[in-house]
């Protein structure tokens, strides 16, 4: 073998290594990927609801618009992490949705708090719950959602 191969494959080598990660991060990694479709989804609406359809009504900007972005947003997460992320183990629509629902209580907990008193913009209060909310969704979808098949 000449010794660009063997430089080759000692750069291979090193690579494959360095990634190699503990299963739960290349999890939240593969986890916050796959959900940035459902946040990017969630956000527009919620853009177009607040900004345009319900302008005046502070309910409908507080509380309606993020309850119909966050369905939306549920139903597309869904379809991601069930195929890109847990496709290795069982998987329950109602469970997934009843943690999310919980989540969303703790989201909303959040949310509203930051809105009022900071008097920002309810897009950026929103990614800002998110976040917070986001690391509690993966670790109950990790643990009670997707349960690992049995043998």
């Amino acid at each position: 073998m000449s010794s660009k191969g063997k430089v080759t494959r000692l750069i291979r080598t090193r690579a494959r290594r360095r990634w190699k990660r503990p299963l739960w991060f290349r999890k939240l990694v593969r986890y916050c990927i796959s959900t940035l479709g459902g946040i990017t989804a969630e956000t527009v609406l919620l853009w177009i609801l607040s900004g345009y359809v319900w302008k005046g009504w502070e309910f409908g900007v507080s509380v309606v618009a993020p309850t119909i972005g966050f369905e939306l947003c549920l139903l597309v997460n869904y379809s991601a992490v069930r195929y890109f992320v847990w496709r290795d183990r069982q998987s329950s629509l109602w469970r997934y949705h009843l943690s999310n629902v919980s989540v969303y209580c703790v989201k909303m907990a959040f949310l509203l708090p930051i809105r009022y008193v900071s008097g920002v913009n309810i897009v950026i209060c929103n990614f800002v719950a998110m976040g917070l909310a986001g690391l509690l969704n993966f670790i109950l979808n990790d643990t009670v959602v997707f349960r690992k098949k049995r043998n």
